[in-house]
């Protein structure tokens, strides 16, 4: 067993444990009595569950020294703490009262929420492959569309496809939920023909991956910081050079249109935002859709179609041909009308694409293009050091 598969075993353990625990913590807050109640005969049923409950919560683990604490009381604790609450007179004892007879439900949310954290950050790399080994594929599969519809998908790339997808079942767990189209997927997988294949390029795959990847790198996971008060860093009054110049080959052309997708849809005047995929595409890439919104205090509200294209080219440059060839990719996302084109690239573009996309948009031809090259891009995150730190560009 490998070391992943052995954490993983453990974590899953340590779900199911807690699985038993909040079912055991639903069956206890029944039996706990309204108002001013000792005794009765729920008692012995409250106990017997409160021992279980103990005999389950000995062998839990810590999450990154955070302990499951044992916070049940039994019943005549409880009538005694609401008695004492009543005789002071004093609302806010009783409310304390109430918040520490079901604070064992606030530690059971607070365990899981740490778990799903951890669980994350432990399969984050090998959930990333993952998607990465499908996309590849479904590229060495695209092929086999050209056959009859009927015929049956087989061979070594097949049965990998069957494989990495089965991989991710057990990677995600309970962590991550299933993302849309995930059992449409797997019925085409169990089926296998041809035109299963094109539903799982076209259809299941895109909104899948995008899913997945929006919950593994959610915004609810915390960015190292590695000192314990910034005030220290103030007082140290640190001095030296400023490093401006992004590190662009930190990322991959995955990691770059998600950063361009995080980049539009947290902008001012940008709605909407969605992925537009061709997972068999031969870059594999993904066009960015958004809204811009034009608020003109003499005519109004309008509504503006940008398609955003990202390019990952650091020793290439955009040249007229790259240029012409996505123009008529827009094509594909029409209708409704695309009314502008952003290109956006970590490289440059040749002199003779700028004076082509210069011209071009003198001469008010539709979508307009608008360049984002990456000396634009490192002014626009400049602004924006949050992205910088999350995509580990400096």
């Amino acid at each position: 067993m490998s070391q992943l598969a052995d954490a993983l075993r453990q974590f899953d353990a340590t779900e199911s444990n807690l699985k038993r625990l909040e079912d055991l913590w639903t069956q206890i807050k029944k039996l706990i009595p309204d108002g001013l109640s000792i005794g009765g005969p729920d008692a012995p049923k409250h106990a017997e569950l409160c021992r279980a409950f103990r005999h389950i919560l000995s062998g839990m683990p810590k999450l990154d020294g955070f302990e499951l604490t044992d916070d049940l009381l039994d019943i005549d604790t409880i009538f005694k703490y609401r008695f004492d609450a009543k005789e002071l007179g004093e609302i806010f004892c009783e409310i304390n009262v109430e918040n520490s007879i079901y604070k064992q439900a606030e530690m059971l949310s607070e365990y899981r929420f740490r778990l799903s954290a951890q669980r994350r950050q432990l399969i984050r790399t090998a959930l990333g492959e993952a998607i990465k080994a499908v996309d590849e594929l479904l590229i060495a599969l695209d092929p086999h569309r050209e056959r009859e519809a009927a015929d049956a998908v087989n061979g070594e790339h097949w049965q990998s496809l069957k494989v990495r997808i089965a991989e991710i079942d057990v990677l995600k767990g309970t962590s991550i939920k299933s993302p849309p189209r995930w059992a449409d997927l797997h019925r085409h997988l169990t089926f296998g023909l041809v035109q299963d294949l094109c539903d799982i390029i076209s259809k299941d795959w895109p909104a899948a991956k995008l899913a997945l990847e929006a919950d593994l790198y959610g915004p609810t996971d915390p960015i190292p910081v590695s000192v314990p008060d910034l005030a220290a860093l103030v007082k140290a009054a640190p001095r030296g050079p400023i490093v401006t110049a992004l590190n662009w080959e930190n990322i991959d052309a995955t990691s770059f249109e998600r950063l361009v997708f995080n980049l539009v849809s947290q902008a001012e005047g940008y709605n909407n935002a969605n992925w537009l995929m061709h997972t068999y595409a031969a870059d594999r890439g993904r066009d960015v859709a958004v809204e811009r919104t034009v608020a003109d205090q003499l005519t109004g509200t309008r509504n503006f179609r940008v398609i955003v294209q990202c390019k990952h080219w650091q020793s290439k440059s955009i040249g007229i041909q790259e240029v012409t060839a996505l123009i008529a990719q827009m094509q594909l996302w029409e209708p409704p009308k695309v009314d502008e084109l952003i290109i956006a690239t970590t490289g440059t573009f040749t002199v003779d694409a700028v004076a082509y996309i210069e011209k071009r948009n003198n001469d008010r031809q539709f979508p307009a293009i608008t360049m984002w090259s990456h000396s634009h891009l490192e002014l626009l995150l400049a602004e924006r050091p949050h992205l910088v730190t999350e995509f580990g560009l400096r």
